[in-house]
């Protein structure tokens, strides 16, 4: 029922298929399942039935007066007293606040007469609530203010919303936390020692600490995620977010931090240098993705604080880095313009050698990606050296891990620390395949026209091709992609070193390049074919590319020539050939099929082009010779027909 629901009714309201006697059935089913909401106690059980009134949304829009009783439900399970402690009461009031958040943001014009009700459920139930479900109905509070009728209220909305929230950050308290690492591993108990079990833990002053500040982080995260200014372009939440960026700002550097020796050798040897470790459950999901079969494990299941703490260390990290790409995406024209933005984004890349890769491929994709694409043109000079920086180290980064790969003899069955490592760095490389297609404006042509609204559009694009440090690292890190032994990374990154080619043409043409990057487009290219030759799906792409080097960059740069020329098995003769057929075609400015470049290019280099798999493992097969069969005598015809004649006899 709840999947039907939730899957079928939904999308035919979409389309406008359903009818009259449609909605008053499902409108006589809302009510049933509110009814049944009503005297149900099993909490598991209320949560299904939560999922299925959710997809019966739908009413509301004929039926606006079944949401007075629907909130007062939601009221009812939000302020009874329930055992805290048990997980499923905790996942049953998290999934009412979840269900008035997607009644507010899919159902907008359904409720928006009906704001004030909403708003003062919201207000009544937060004595009763967590301090991260306190969090979350400032998400919902968030997504009210959308419906604000002018930006001034919006922003005095807001300003009410957001009151202890910016308090918490501004005080002296918070401050000095994150002032240094000391301080900060103090504020949180990891110098002290860790509790025994969970009741300890909640009398804890630091367990304390530590859900105050995921709790504000997350309340931050969800302004930015579910506000929408009613007088786009400028944010109403900008004013008020202001005077605690230094502070965001200055968290983001000091989670970074903690990943530094010095900062290590602080912890208690309670918790263990392990705390700041990737969590078990995030492990999993990285190991079921390269083996099925490996258990999924919930997010905390002993009571052991190590657990607890690792996990506080991911959620913090994933808030700040959510909030950074939210505060670059969202109110872009507002943060660039502040004198400081180009400080904020060196302390984002602070510590960067010391991060460990499950948090830098969040980092790039979370916030990174985000801050690079948003800047406006004339905020180029603000983000450069955070560009530079991000290019080079993870450049260097990803060397080493590929070359520590390269080195590992697997002589049978690969164990499955192994296997992480191995997805690991591949995952980390398709996420800075990605930050490079992003930067260079790069979309996916598989992707529909909504899709592509939704992908960030670089700004910075123009700024990037004419300045010669940063194309330099682009094209060093794109091109290196190349020919890292990942199919996936290597054919998403073809489009971009395309761009790339055009872009160094014209620098070549200016003068503001030197031969050597063409020459090194070039090698690299052609090495990618030893390396991706046998994958069918990448060979094409792969010789569409490296004519295309060869084809833009010939004219202003001779050395491509001679690199041809180390091609084994080419004659002379060819290679003069080839070049004064590529010349011909430049100054004939003529059009060539994709079909003949692939064809051109895969003759030449024929002998570089790794084999497929199935070239690699065919074996000659010798027919032996097998002596002649023998034949068979035939019969002798008797040729005598005195004996037919006597049947033909007419005496």
């Amino acid at each position: 029922m709840q999947r039907y629901s939730r899957m079928v009714l939904s999308t035919c309201a979409e389309e406008g298929l359903l009818s009259e006697q449609h909605m008053h059935i499902f409108t006589e089913l809302f009510n049933g399942v509110l009814s049944q909401v009503a005297k149900c106690t099993n909490a598991t059980l209320i949560n299904r039935l939560l999922s299925v009134l959710s997809s019966l949304f739908i009413v509301l829009a004929s039926h606006p007066d079944r949401l007075t009783p629907f909130l007062v439900q939601i009221r009812r399970l939000l302020t009874e007293v329930v055992d805290d402690s048990s997980s499923d009461e905790k996942s049953m009031r998290r999934h009412c606040i979840s269900v008035l958040l997607r009644l507010i943001t899919t159902f907008s014009d359904a409720v928006k007469d009906q704001a004030e009700s909403i708003l003062d459920v919201c207000l009544s139930v937060r004595g009763f609530l967590s301090a991260m479900q306190q969090a979350a109905c400032t998400h919902v509070l968030a997504a009210l203010s959308n419906l604000c009728v002018n930006f001034e209220s919006q922003c005095n909305f807001l300003a009410s919303t957001m009151h202890d929230c910016v308090c918490y950050f501004r005080s002296s308290e918070i401050t000095s936390a994150i002032s240094n690492d000391a301080q900060f591993l103090s504020y949180v108990g990891f110098l002290s020692q860790a509790p025994l079990n969970n009741e300890e833990a909640q009398n804890s002053a630091f367990v304390s600490n530590r859900r105050s500040l995921r709790s504000n982080l997350s309340a931050i995260e969800g302004v930015l995620t579910q506000v929408r200014s009613v007088q786009p372009p400028a944010h109403p939440a900008f004013q008020i977010i202001r005077p605690i960026l230094p502070t965001l700002f200055l968290l983001a550097e000091r989670l970074n931090s903690l990943h530094e020796a010095q900062s290590i050798s602080l912890i208690h040897p309670s918790y263990g240098p392990t705390v700041v470790d990737i969590t078990e459950s995030d492990r999993q999901q990285l190991i079921s993705a390269v083996d099925p079969l490996a258990p999924c494990l919930s997010r905390i299941l002993t009571e052991d604080p190590r657990n607890h703490a690792r996990c506080f260390v991911s959620d913090v990290t994933d808030c700040i880095q959510s909030i950074t790409g939210l505060l670059a995406s969202k109110m872009a024209n507002e943060l660039f313009a502040d004198v400081n933005m180009e400080s904020w984004s060196a302390q984002l890349v602070s510590h960067i050698p010391s991060i460990p890769d499950f948090r830098l491929r969040f980092w790039i994709r979370r916030s990174w990606r985000l801050v690079l694409c948003s800047c406006p043109e004339l905020a180029y000079c603000q983000i450069r050296e955070m560009l530079l920086r991000i290019l080079s180290e993870v450049h260097s980064r990803l060397i080493a891990r590929w070359e520590q790969l390269a080195q590992i003899e697997i002589t049978e069955e690969p164990s499955l620390e192994q296997l992480f490592t191995e997805h690991m760095v591949c995952m980390l490389t398709r996420e800075c395949v990605n930050l490079l297609r992003a930067v260079l404006n790069i979309s996916d042509s598989s992707s529909s026209p909504e899709e592509k609204k939704d992908e960030p559009t670089c700004f910075i694009t123009s700024q990037i091709g004419q300045d010669l440090s940063v194309v330099d690292g682009v094209v060093a890190l794109s091109f290196f992609c190349l020919t890292c032994r990942d199919a996936t990374s290597a054919i998403r990154i073809i489009p971009a070193c395309r761009a790339l080619v055009d872009i160094v043409k014209n620098m070549l043409n200016n003068g503001q390049c030197e031969e050597g990057v063409a020459v090194f487009m070039l090698v690299t290219s052609i090495q990618s074919l030893q390396v991706h030759g046998s994958d069918e799906v990448a060979l094409g792409p792969l010789l569409s590319l490296v004519f295309h080097v060869y084809y833009s960059l010939r004219k202003g740069c001779n050395s491509l020539l001679r690199v041809l020329q180390q091609v084994p098995q080419c004659t002379q003769e060819t290679l003069q050939s080839f070049d004064s057929r590529i010349i011909a075609m430049i100054a004939n400015n003529e059009l060539v099929v994709e079909k003949v470049r692939r064809e051109i290019i895969k003759k030449l280099l024929r002998p570089l082009i790794a084999l497929s798999v199935g070239e690699q493992h065919k074996r000659t097969v010798h027919l032996r010779q097998l002596p002649p069969l023998a034949k068979r005598v035939k019969p002798l015809v008797d040729e005598d027909f005195t004996a037919l004649a006597l049947i033909f006899n007419s005496d």
